[in-house]
């Protein structure tokens, strides 16, 4: 949620970094999600966005098609991603990859390091659930 944020922030919708900061952001959001596993977070980022003057909308990704598409449109894509029972992770899809050999990747940023370096193989691990966000 952070994250995603602090993406529209720095694509002009500044005030959706609180205070100019990356702390008072997290913060903010964090008392909207809680602690995790969280299974949704469109909710807490729409109401934070509200918070901060701004609507951001959000609708389901089902397909790989579909997730190019909204990169492309620059609709940055939150991810649950599952590796097993309560071992979840939200990160925010930014880009792809597509290989000639077949391989579909997600580039994203993982919130644990200052990093878009990082690609999964679609569908690997298990996705959850992805949605697309804009303003």
């Amino acid at each position: 949620a952070t994250n995603l944020s602090l993406y529209f922030a720095t694509q002009g919708y500044s005030n959706l970094k609180k205070n100019g900061s990356v702390n008072d952001t997290f913060y903010d959001l964090h008392n909207r999600t809680g602690n995790g596993p969280v299974l949704t977070i469109a909710d807490s980022v729409s109401a934070y966005a509200t918070s901060r003057g701004y609507t951001i909308n959000n609708s389901s990704v089902s397909s790989y098609t579909t997730y190019k598409t909204a990169i492309t449109n620059k609709r940055p894509c939150g991810i649950l991603l599952t590796a097993a029972v309560n071992n979840w992770h939200w990160v925010v899809g930014v880009g792809y990859r597509q290989y000639s050999s077949g391989g579909n990747y997600v580039r994203v940023v993982t919130g644990w390091e200052n990093s878009a370096n990082n690609f999964y193989l679609w569908g690997s691990p298990a996705t959850w659930s992805i949605s697309q966000y804009w303003i």
